[in-house]
């Protein structure tokens, strides 16, 4: 089914304004925020782009960066190189950098593809042969800045890929398929296995990134609003809020900006008009 410009421009305000709605603690939408001004204002996207928006946020101010992303980010501002860093801080923490914080951040590095798809009414057909290596290079690549765990990366590519069928007007469950293919079958069936059951018993609320996909994808199917899913995931996860944060962006994106406006009292107008530009400035490269 093709969508109107105006259709993807209201779900993918929504998932971006949405990561905001679900943060709590502030973190994830500073480096989101970077994110969206990198991804406005440069073509040809790779992850280092990224790494120096980070670096910049954190000298300004970098408060709850998460512990990976602390480390790496005061290693790179001594002099290390994002690489040498990751992989000092990788070795210190013997290989526990599985963390959730890629899969929060990196969500408008998905925007691009959104505008590829505008540009093609083929694109679903186009999107797994030509665009699907670089979209997975681009996604992992930029996990790795600061988390090297593969799984870190594999959730970051899971999530912007749900994110960005659901912007494309493809229904949950049709998004959710596609996206979990980006994460190793162990994983995936595990996954599938807890969200698809009615009891929450068995969710985590830690920041092992699979951990905390499965209880965002849990909350979305097991509740009928915007702000149910919201309320539901922030009582279940409490001041650590890794959870909601993924709600957010991906129940934005599924519910669309208009249906969840009402909920958004608390978000500052300047981020929601920076964000509107942002996005529309993206989509704009479709004419051009």
């Amino acid at each position: 089914m093709m969508h109107s410009q105006k259709y993807a421009m209201d779900r993918a305000i929504g998932c971006l304004v949405g990561l905001i709605a679900g943060d709590d603690n502030g973190g994830p939408t500073a480096m989101m925020m970077k994110n969206l001004e990198t991804v406005a204002h440069t073509r040809t996207l790779m992850p280092q782009y990224f790494g120096k928006g980070y670096l910049e946020w954190f000298k300004e101010d970098g408060f709850d960066a998460g512990l990976v992303t602390h480390k790496v980010l005061e290693l790179v501002n001594s002099g290390l190189s994002f690489d040498k860093a990751a992989k000092q801080v990788d070795k210190e923490l013997d290989g526990m950098t599985a963390g959730v914080s890629p899969a929060h951040r990196s969500i408008p590095l998905t925007l691009p593809y959104v505008a590829w798809y505008l540009r093609s009414p083929n694109f679903f057909e186009e999107f797994p042969n030509t665009g699907f290596r670089e979209f997975q290079s681009l996604i992992r690549g930029e996990a790795r800045l600061t988390h090297l765990h593969k799984e870190a990366g594999e959730v970051s590519q899971a999530v912007n890929a749900i994110c960005m069928y659901l912007i494309l007007g493809k229904d949950i469950i049709d998004s959710m398929r596609f996206g979990l293919k980006f994460i190793n079958e162990n994983l995936r069936l595990n996954i599938e296995d807890n969200i698809s059951t009615r009891n929450s018993d068995n969710l985590k609320s830690g920041g092992y990134a699979p951990d905390v996909l499965t209880a965002a994808l849990w909350f979305l199917l097991h509740t009928r609003s915007f702000e149910e899913a919201i309320k539901q995931s922030k009582a279940f996860a409490g001041v650590a809020n890794y959870c909601p944060v993924l709600v957010g962006s991906i129940g934005g994106a599924m519910y669309g900006y208009n249906e969840i406006k009402p909920y958004l009292k608390n978000i500052s107008k300047d981020n929601i008009e920076q964000i509107t530009l942002s996005v529309d400035s993206i989509f704009e490269r479709i004419d051009k």
